[in-house]
């Protein structure tokens, strides 16, 4: 995997790694924003600074196309998950179902979410709420309808979402 900290980021031009307060506690959080995310899974483990007490906290944020998805808030060094956070990315958030299509199925899978109000990490109420803001309402059917009838390109190789250059380099490597 790539490393992404405040000292040092190996996954530069696609990763950014931020220190804002984005919960408006008044606490500086940590926030890594994927601003040329690639199809596939994020896997991000917490190290805690060497000088960190077991009471001391921490808050995670990650940004994928203008969506913050809020992955810990407040939680103490101490109770560090011993397993990764995992974020997916995919090339269609509104593709539930994973078909490679946004059609009726996904809209199936969306409205039996409607006004769910307790939508958090892991799941987010199977992925319909799409503005992560903990509800699926008409700010997430905005998103969905925006990607309705969206399917996968074939000649995108390399899956992210464009054809160019890299899929024909990839293409004439076969």
């Amino acid at each position: 995997g790539y490393i992404v900290s405040k000292t040092l980021i190996e996954i530069e031009m696609t990763a950014i790694y931020l220190e804002e307060d984005f919960d408006g506690d008044g606490k500086t959080d940590d926030r890594i924003w994927l601003t040329d995310r690639k199809a596939g899974d994020y896997w991000i483990t917490i190290l805690p600074d060497p000088n960190a007490q077991p009471n001391d906290t921490y808050s995670l944020g990650v940004t994928i196309d203008g969506q913050t998805m809020v992955l810990a808030v407040d939680v103490q060094i101490q109770d560090i998950p011993t397993h990764p956070y995992e974020v997916e990315s995919k090339l269609s958030y509104s593709d539930f179902d994973g078909d490679n299509h946004v059609d009726f199925a996904d809209y199936a899978v969306f409205a039996s979410h409607w006004m769910d109000v307790d939508c958090n990490y892991p799941s987010w109420c199977e992925g319909t709420d799409l503005d992560y803001s903990h509800k699926v309402d008409f700010n997430d059917l905005d998103i969905f309808v925006d990607s309705w009838l969206w399917e996968k390109i074939p000649a995108d190789i390399d899956m992210d979402g464009d054809v160019d250059f890299a899929n024909f380099a990839e293409f004439a490597l076969y």
